[in-house]
């Protein structure tokens, strides 16, 4: 499994690109870069939290959810 895992991912990002490619109209190579800069800010940010001990804690405080209507509604309070 461990063998292929770059193979896989870099077969899932292909497929990802095309498929962004296709409903946005952007050049794959413009798309790539973008999901390359997202991933590296990502990754950069996660080490500075690691750094700076922030990783755990903290809690869940609202949940967004998209109805069929596409109205978003924000939930604060616990339902019972």
């Amino acid at each position: 499994m461990k063998d292929n895992v770059q193979e896989i991912r870099k077969h899932f990002m292909t497929e990802q690109i095309e498929a962004i490619s296709e409903d946005s109209g952007k050049c794959q190579s413009t798309i790539r870069k973008e999901i390359y800069h997202r991933e590296q800010q990502k990754e950069s940010a996660r080490n500075i939290k690691y750094a700076l001990k922030k990783l755990s804690g903290g809690s869940v405080t609202r949940i967004e959810v998209e109805r069929e209507n596409s109205t978003i509604d924000i939930i604060t309070k616990k339902r019972r």
